[in-house]
């Protein structure tokens, strides 16, 4: 008697799962500005591998941003390439490194998650005010940066969560390429060389020029903390390798057209990033990705005064 119920359960769940989990997976990889569902399982792979219960938290905020997303009626295509829950994936993941893993972080990546959307939507209409509209500049991982800064700033001592994978064998990869990978990973506040791997791959698999922008970015930004820095900044923070990373996969492969130059606009941005990071850093509030973000409108504004610079035609949305 109860099987064409359970059956009709079943069902329900499944589609459910269906409708939720292409957007879950693009919405990682929208993080690195794909929307490569395999690139967004590798990424999961990597968070899961590093600390399985901050995958959990990070699903949760994913979650929370997509359903966000469609209560308010948010565009069905874009929703379904994941602009609207890496925010979402992002919250959950600053909230289990600052307080690990327990009903306090799963409410935060939650409330956290919903919010990046209406959030989102704040910073679209003041980039669409007169004054701005004819820069064009997307929001970028802004609503996390705000939402987490928000929620979490109050917060104790961050948790660092179990550690890598193996230790670190220097003699065997190198110093150098260990600050590399970690500086990738540190995007998604993991301090692993094995998960930068992971992720590293993923951007190849999605596309070669990801790939080597963010070996780039991450490159550049290990060797100006090396030279720069007396002491390493805490990596959940973002203020080592991660802003480089997003900065190089942002100008060089996403939002400015032409073969060479954007390379040349990537290298530039590179630079101007150290000082952002810097005044970030002296405000004293949890950095995320705000040098990133900062630098990257920054430069987009920078660029639209520039002969010969053209933006895209295709613009994210995110």
């Amino acid at each position: 008697m109860n099987a064409p119920a359970t059956s009709t359960s079943f069902s329900v769940c499944m589609s459910i799962i269906l409708v939720y989990l292409c957007p879950l997976s693009r919405s990682l990889a929208q993080i690195f500005f794909s929307s490569n569902s395999l690139t967004g399982l590798l990424f999961f792979v990597a968070f899961a591998l590093y600390d399985l219960d901050m995958a959990l938290m990070v699903i949760l905020g994913a979650l929370a941003a997509i359903f966000s997303s469609k209560v308010t009626d948010g565009e069905k295509n874009s929703i379904a390439l994941g602009m609207h829950g890496f925010c979402g994936a992002l919250v959950g993941a600053a909230a289990f490194a600052s307080l690990g893993f327990g009903e306090v972080s799963a409410l935060i990546s939650v409330i956290g998650g919903i919010a990046t959307i209406p959030v989102a939507k704040a910073i679209g209409l003041l980039f669409n005010l007169p004054g701005l509209r004819h820069f064009n500049l997307p929001c970028l991982t802004a609503p996390f940066c705000t939402v987490s800064g928000v929620m979490l700033i109050a917060t104790t001592k961050p948790h660092q969560g179990q550690a890598p994978i193996g230790p670190v064998n220097e003699q065997f990869i190198g110093y150098s390429l260990h600050a590399v990978l970690s500086g990738i990973s540190e995007v998604v506040l993991v301090d692993s060389a094995l998960a930068g791997g992971i992720i590293l791959a993923g951007l190849f698999i999605a596309q070669w020029k990801m790939g080597l922008a963010a070996l780039l970015g991450a490159a550049f930004e290990s060797i100006a903390s090396i030279l720069l820095r007396e002491t390493g900044t805490p990596s959940y923070l973002g203020l080592t390798g991660c802003s480089g990373v997003l900065v190089a996969i942002a100008l060089g492969t996403v939002f400015i057209a032409g073969k060479w130059i954007p390379w040349l606009v990537t290298l530039g941005a590179l630079f101007l990033l150290l000082p952002v990071s810097s005044l970030v850093e002296l405000l004293g509030i949890p950095a995320y990705t705000w040098p990133f973000v900062l630098t990257t409108w920054l430069s987009l504004v920078i660029v639209s005064f520039v002969p010969g610079v053209s933006r895209t035609e295709e613009q994210p949305v995110a």
